[in-house]
């Protein structure tokens, strides 16, 4: 498997997002985390069920909360909703699943997806960071909002860990 900084940029190339396009991309990513824990979610099965089915459950709503966060983040800071698009952000998901999950996934794997997912999303909250400092967009507020998101993800990386050395 791809590291986690490889993993993003291919998945950012394939959903064919530019560098200026960062809300969008984040939102992209937060729906595909959600899309690929709530599939897992329910999907669980074997002697890790229960704890499975909790810990993916735990996911996507984390996920389902951050897609809202990070619009209306956007539109607050940038006052531009123009990319508010579900056609687009169908699209530019769907491309993100798919470069995240392989199609002969079992329920053994999940744990190993998730995690590379999460770390990707943590990658692109770094570059995304990295990004608005150098352009000198970083506000006091997009600062905090981004090292939250970071923080809450890098429990999930945690959790996900914990999970995957069984």
């Amino acid at each position: 498997m791809t590291n986690a900084k490889q993993l993003i940029e291919q998945v950012c190339e394939q959903a064919s997002l530019t560098e200026d396009d960062w809300w969008p991309r984040l939102i992209a990513y937060a729906n595909a985390l959600y899309e690929i824990a709530w599939t897992f979610h329910w999907r669980s099965k074997g002697s890790n069920y229960y704890g499975d089915h909790e810990l993916y459950a735990r996911l996507y709503i984390a996920a389902r909360d951050d897609i809202d966060g990070i619009a209306e983040k956007a539109i607050g800071t940038t006052d531009d909703d123009s990319f508010i698009h579900a056609r687009r952000w169908a699209r530019d998901t769907a491309r993100i699943v798919d470069s995240l999950v392989e199609d002969d996934f079992t329920a053994h794997n999940f744990p190993a997806i998730l995690l590379a997912a999460e770390r990707g999303f943590l990658d692109l909250v770094s570059d995304m960071k990295e990004a608005f400092e150098t352009q000198g967009i970083l506000t006091d507020g997009v600062d905090d909002f981004l090292q939250a998101a970071a923080n809450k993800h890098e429990g999930h990386v945690y959790l996900l860990q914990q999970r995957a050395r069984d």
